[in-house]
């Protein structure tokens, strides 16, 4: 079993995790759904510092992004149209619902 990590140590990984590429069966799952609900979509890698750059060597791991007007994210003036929330949520619960337990 994993030791916990004291959460000094937490950011200082997370500020130096390289990017890291996310589980393919799970992707085909989201690609999938996409496809078949013509939501358009874009396959990407994030740099960003996000768990799952820490998780994903150890657990399966995706993540889906929706788009934030003029790519602003992370920022008090973030702004995404309520449409792309709800594809994205949407998107997200057929994910759960297909990945097995």
């Amino acid at each position: 079993m994993a030791t916990p990590c004291p959460s000094s140590q937490l950011s200082n990984l997370l500020g130096k995790a390289a990017p890291v590429p996310m589980d393919r069966d799970i992707t085909d799952i989201i690609e999938k759904h996409c496809l078949q609900n013509n939501i358009v979509y874009k396959m990407m890698h994030s740099g960003a510092g996000h768990d799952a750059q820490i998780i994903a060597p150890y657990i399966p791991t995706a993540m889906v992004f929706v788009p934030s007007h003029k790519g602003i994210s992370h920022s008090p003036f973030e702004s995404t149209n309520p449409k792309d929330l709800a594809e994205g949520v949407n998107v997200l619960i057929h994910t759960l619902y297909e990945l097995p337990y």
